[in-house]
């Protein structure tokens, strides 16, 4: 900002990142007035381009020595920066691998599943097929970091033996794809039977 520091009489400027509000700032690199714009690139010992959300800011030093704007534990950063290189995480925790479920009084089931990401954003798209190439839409949420679930009301023709499937897209157009085969048990669920299963947490046969 030339209202803060004369740019005239600057040496060189230092770039800073921080890893949180509350973490401390350190120094990324160093160049002159004449080496901006600068590139960064991945190599060994460059902490700062490891995937995850980075604060930037930068700091100036004058040709006399005297540093200005260098910034402090809790100094808000001026852009967040996030470094993401790999696809989203996605795993299914219900139903789960070699799991079935069965409907409720309601016909509906609680999918569950987990996400992790750099830059968690976007949508989860939740899909169902009964032969895994012809997919039906069942919804699309927010997609959020952590454990996620999605109510479905079972159709009233699904087979006794289809896939799910889920979606995930992040920021930076990854995009991961996960497919459950599951099983439809017959019968239906008591609501004295989903009391237990709550209690439980979670059973084996009736994950939800």
């Amino acid at each position: 900002d030339p209202e803060l520091v004369d740019i005239a009489e600057v040496d060189h400027y230092i770039l800073w990142s921080c890893q949180s509000l509350s973490s401390p700032w350190e120094k990324v690199l160093e160049c002159g007035p004449a080496d901006i714009p600068v590139r960064m690139t991945k190599s060994a010992g460059q902490d700062h381009l490891r995937e995850g959300t980075k604060g930037l800011r930068a700091s100036a030093v004058l040709k006399d020595g005297t540093p200005l704007l260098l910034p402090q534990t809790g100094d808000e950063p001026s852009v967040w920066l996030i470094v993401d290189r790999s696809a989203p995480d996605v795993r299914w925790l219900a139903p789960g691998k070699d799991q079935s479920v069965r409907r409720n009084m309601r016909d509906r089931v609680a999918l569950a599943w987990e996400l992790t990401d750099a830059s968690v954003a976007g949508e989860i798209k939740v899909e169902w097929s009964r032969d895994g190439e012809q997919w039906l839409e069942i919804g699309t949420t927010e997609a959020a970091a952590g454990r996620q679930s999605y109510p479905w009301r079972i159709p009233k023709d699904l087979p006794g033996q289809f896939s799910l499937r889920l979606t995930a897209r992040d920021l930076v157009g990854h995009e991961t794809i996960a497919v459950q085969p599951v099983r439809l048990e017959p019968g239906v669920l008591l609501r004295s039977e989903e009391r237990r299963v709550g209690k439980e947490g979670r059973s084996r046969r009736s994950p939800y």
